[in-house]
Parts: structure tokens; C-alpha cells; sequence
């Protein structure tokens, strides 16, 4: 596989997990209530402040991911690949 090849291959996946991070927010912003009663069928098993909260920890995480492992090592490859 050439060195061209390799940055679109990072360069897709790391657009292709930013639509997905950009759908799951939409989601939940459009009705987190209807997300929540789908998941947790009983109020005593997690709140809806902890979901939400929870929600938010996962984001940040999948989007410091999708930065690390797709949009660095593409970056770093333009760089030394020209």
C-alpha cells in the first residue's frame, strides 16, 4: 500500500467517526428523555443526570480518539510524506 493511500484511508475513517459523533450528539440533543427511557426501563438504575453526564464523558473520549488514531498519524504522514 503506497503512502498516499494510507492518508486517505486515515483521513476517511477519521471523517467517517466525526459523522458519527456529530449523529450521536444530534440524537441526543433532538430528545436525550426518549434515549434514556429506551435504555434504562427503571428511574432507580441511573439517573438522567448521570446519563447525560455519562453521555458527555463518552463523547469527549470518542472524539479524542478519532483525533489521535486518524487525524495525527494523517497529519504526521502529510508531513514527512509531503
Amino acid at each position: 500500500m503506497k503512502t498516499t493511500e494510507i492518508e486517505g484511508v486515515l483521513l476517511w475513517c477519521g471523517i467517517i467517526n466525526y459523522a458519527l459523533l456529530i449523529l450521536w450528539w444530534l440524537i441526543l440533543r433532538a430528545d436525550h428523555r426518549w434515549i434514556y427511557r429506551f435504555w434504562w426501563t427503571t428511574e432507580d438504575a441511573f439517573s438522567q443526570k448521570k446519563f447525560d453526564e455519562w453521555n458527555f464523558v463518552a463523547m469527549i473520549f470518542y472524539k479524542i480518539a478519532i483525533i489521535m488514531f486518524f487525524f495525527i498519524p494523517y497529519a504526521a504522514m502529510r508531513i514527512v510524506c509531503g
